[in-house]
């Protein structure tokens, strides 16, 4: 059988993912910018490093056998990563193809399916710190070697809540860009207090923010300073609001699920959130830590190779830094 491994070294992985072309994600290139991502060699990451960079103490649920995980438990002084694991089977027509193709084509093709793989890691990571930063915690469908689904699950602890009245609705008769201005102050000033001044951004649902829209376009000369930015933001007051529209697969109920409820938005501090890496379960990666590892395993029965993708994500979060608001009735 024609041998992939050739084209799957850690030196050709690395150089393909270095210069692969940057997968936007609003959540991640936002709160999650480079710099606050690091690997860690250890298998299991102190609670004491998170807490160090977040201030917030995870706790972690989870139960798989093929990963393998030892049932369904709790840590509280070390967490695992969740491993995303994502393959592509090359059957034997594929290979028999490959035979055929010269060096540059070969290299081409290794690249596409590397890059593929790596956009369903991404994906999957973007998922998981949206779910942490807006909800302080992560609840997703874990795939077990019998086919059936556990959730894993961390925690970091609940975020801020601050209650409209029926009057401080967005779309109630009387809202104004002066009454949202109001609110995004109020719940600055609960930021503030609960010790997560500083920069702030605010992730609005789709329907929160087209009736934002919607009032900037009913109103002749608004009292408060109001701008839509070249990235399609709006600046209210100096409050940043950026439209969250993005959704994701649930694979457990094949289902389409908004990473934020359109009715509700999400004011943030910046400065509170960090994306470890954890080391890869695979003796071909040296066990060490890296954002995601590609590797070709041969397969019997029939004969193929299966392109198996993995990476260990763990985004960490202040929870006190985040506040939610439902401001649709």
């Amino acid at each position: 059988m024609f041998d992939l491994k050739p084209y799957f070294t850690a030196v050709r992985i690395a150089k393909r993912f270095q210069n692969a072309p940057i997968i936007k994600d609003v959540v991640m290139d936002t709160l999650f910018p480079p710099e606050v991502r690091q690997t860690v060699e250890s298998p299991v990451i102190p609670v004491s490093d998170i807490q160090q960079v977040v201030g917030a103490v995870p706790v972690v649920h989870r139960g798989a056998a093929s990963i393998p995980l030892r049932g369904d438990v709790t840590l509280n002084t070390y967490v695992e990563p969740l491993p995303v694991r994502i393959h592509d089977d090359i059957d034997g027509v594929t290979l028999n193809n490959l035979k055929l193709a010269n060096s540059t084509t070969l290299e081409q093709w290794a690249e596409r399916k590397q890059l593929a793989l790596r956009r369903t890691a991404r994906l999957t990571a973007a998922v998981l710190c949206a779910q942490a930063v807006f909800d302080g915690s992560i609840s997703y469908p874990l795939l077990e070697s019998n086919g059936s689904y556990a959730t894993y699950t961390v925690q970091y602890g609940d975020v801020l809540t601050y209650n409209t009245t029926a009057q401080e609705k967005w779309n109630h008769a009387d809202a104004s860009m002066m009454s949202i201005y109001k609110t995004l102050e109020e719940m600055s000033s609960k930021l503030d207090k609960a010790g997560h001044g500083g920069e702030k951004i605010t992730f609005a649902g789709v329907l929160a923010f087209t009736t934002i829209l919607t009032l900037i376009e009913a109103t002749d000369k608004p009292k408060i300073p109001v701008k839509i930015m070249d990235d399609g933001s709006i600046n209210l007051g100096g409050h940043k609001i950026k439209k969250m529209a993005e959704t994701y697969p649930d694979p457990e109920n094949d289902t389409v699920k908004a990473k934020l409820a359109p009715k509700e938005i999400r004011m943030i501090a910046t400065g509170n959130t960090a994306l470890f890496y954890g080391p890869i379960d695979d003796l071909d990666s040296n066990l060490q830590a890296m954002p995601m590892f590609v590797k070709p395993l041969k397969m019997d029965n029939p004969s193929k190779y299966m392109l198996i993708g993995e990476s260990k994500p763990l985004p960490a979060v202040a929870p006190k830094a985040t506040i939610k608001a439902t401001v649709l009735t």
